[in-house]
């Protein structure tokens, strides 16, 4: 069985989501707002949680500068306005939902672990085929339908079983190879990392008690390899046709960061904003010089 991933896990929150918003509390799921959401997660938060489920809360509140804002990935996902939700809502998400296993890092080791189980299952039931199994392996160069005197002779010997399982076993190594190579060539690391002005690709191995720390570490979304973060300069190039191409970001200690795509801040989440004359006079123009 393919290997369960945390795309896996998003499908999962999304099927839970359209059956959740019928049930108990769809008067908070059915039209999801960023204050409908804020409600449910204080009603969660008064129940009797686990202590992952505690923690997830932790994580999720424990942002410098939050506000119900942070809701708005979760709602623009639920309402199938987006499809790659935003980087640290997951577990969050399933939460809301109750979704389970939660969180991430016990979804794939719940799912993975019972795969090689599966997969064992199997190999001990077709460890051993019979001869006739193997001749009616249906690959693209099938010889089980070859006649044995339409084939090559070898010193009057007639083609025989033995050599149309040699050639099968031949063509079906010569197949698992292509697909290993293909494989080695187009698969990526399963999370994205922020480093410096970019993401880069690493594995999702850091955890927190369990959780996955997704304060440095998000699931991989090929978009976010183009977004970059930009140092401006005297020759830097804030419009083009009188519309902004870079977008920025204010921080809490009055700067504001530019970036070459809209979005999100990689590191505070906050909506990036289209660049203006204003902003560029305010908090630019004497720091480039």
């Amino acid at each position: 069985m393919p290997k369960i991933t945390f795309k896996d896990y998003i499908e999962g929150i999304k099927a839970k989501y359209e059956e959740e918003k019928t049930k108990k509390y769809s008067g908070y799921l059915a039209k999801p707002s960023p204050a409908s959401l804020k409600n449910l997660c204080d009603i969660l938060k008064k129940e009797n949680t686990s202590k992952k489920d505690q923690e997830i809360i932790s994580l999720f509140y424990n942002k410098e500068g939050f506000d119900v804002d942070k809701f708005k990935p979760i709602g623009n996902f639920f309402s199938g306005k987006t499809q790659s939700p935003s980087h640290d809502i997951l577990d969050m998400m399933a939460l809301l939902v109750n979704f389970e296993p939660r969180p991430l890092g016990k979804f794939l080791e719940v799912n993975n672990q019972c795969s090689k189980e599966y997969t064992g299952q199997e190999s001990m039931t077709l460890h051993s085929p019979s001869e006739k199994e193997l001749i009616k392996v249906n690959t693209p160069l099938s010889l089980a339908s070859i006649p044995n005197n339409s084939l090559p002779q070898n010193a009057g010997t007639k083609f025989t079983l033995s050599n149309k399982k040699a050639i099968i076993a031949l063509l079906l190594f010569c197949a698992f190879i292509s697909l290993l190579t293909y494989n080695l060539l187009t698969s990526h690391k399963e999370c994205l990392e922020w480093q410096n002005n970019h993401y880069v690709e690493v594995d999702c191995t850091t955890e927190i008690k369990g959780i996955a720390n997704f304060e440095t570490k998000i699931p991989y979304d090929e978009s976010l390899l183009k977004i970059k973060k930009i140092i401006p300069t005297d020759s830097t190039t804030y419009f083009k046709n009188g519309k902004a191409i870079l977008w920025y970001c204010k921080n809490e200690n009055g700067s504001i960061e530019l970036f070459n795509t809209p979005g999100y801040h990689p590191v505070t989440n906050k909506t990036l904003k289209p660049i203006t004359h204003y902003m560029i006079k305010k908090y630019l123009e004497n720091k480039s010089n």
